[in-house]
């Protein structure tokens, strides 16, 4: 099987916090795309791209658990049943060994949507899902990063399960569920655009909010102790 991983967990014990990123419903190949929404189109792009921001920043480190094993019609995992699968194992050992070093951790659980799949969210950039009470203040505090710092449009929907939130938040360590836009972020790992001027801007403007996400990282990380619980 194959989970792609930044870098092992041997090289990152520093005491920079980590950042977790997460994609269940990565694994698309093979797949004939139809209305039915079955796979998370951009999220190996996305991660990616979101990860070497994060690399730059030399105070953060990331790893990456983006599934290509399986599609999700076979798997969900990020339901319950998938917490005994190789997948979520490895995720919740690596966390568990970054605990138990003392490192700083928080989770973002990476999706993405087809446009088509609501009218409400169709130009927006992301929506978050959030679960349970204990979820919200990270969500919105995320929410509201982007809201002070930006103009783009994005929803916030509340009382979705999700499972691999609902596993690590037990162990106190900020989860949030971001889906981004397929349409709006399909071009997000192109370096150079030869295409239209509404293409280029599409790209900028994605990519500058990978920027803010990465900002807000930087001041939440910051604000954390050695086992990823607010400083008193």
């Amino acid at each position: 099987m194959q989970f792609q991983r930044e870098r092992d967990i041997e090289e990152m014990h520093n005491g920079n916090p980590v950042i977790i990123l997460t994609g269940p419903h990565a694994k698309c190949f093979g797949l004939k795309r139809t209305q039915e929404y079955q796979c998370d189109d951009v999220v190996s792009a996305v991660s990616k791209r979101l990860s070497k921001k994060i690399e730059k920043q030399k105070t953060l480190k990331v790893l990456r658990f983006i599934n290509n094993a399986k599609l999700r019609k076979e798997i969900d995992y990020n339901r319950s049943p998938a917490r005994k699968s190789l997948y979520r194992k490895r995720i919740r050992r690596k966390v568990n060994e970054l605990l138990n070093s003392g490192e700083r951790i928080i989770l973002i659980d990476i999706h993405s949507f087809p446009p088509r799949a609501s009218h409400r969210t169709a130009d927006s950039y992301l929506y978050f899902i959030d679960g349970s009470l204990p979820f919200q203040r990270e969500t919105v505090a995320l929410a509201n990063y982007l809201k002070n710092n930006s103009q783009f449009s994005f929803w916030i929907f509340h009382g979705e399960k999700n499972d691999i939130q609902d596993e690590f938040v037990g162990k106190e360590i900020p989860t949030i569920l971001i889906e981004f836009n397929e349409e709006l972020f399909k071009d997000i790992n192109v370096k150079e655009h030869n295409h239209s001027m509404n293409e280029n801007i599409r790209f900028h403007n994605a990519d500058h909010l990978l920027d803010l996400i990465v900002e807000y990282l930087l001041l939440k990380m910051n604000s954390l102790d050695k086992m990823g619980r607010k400083k008193n």
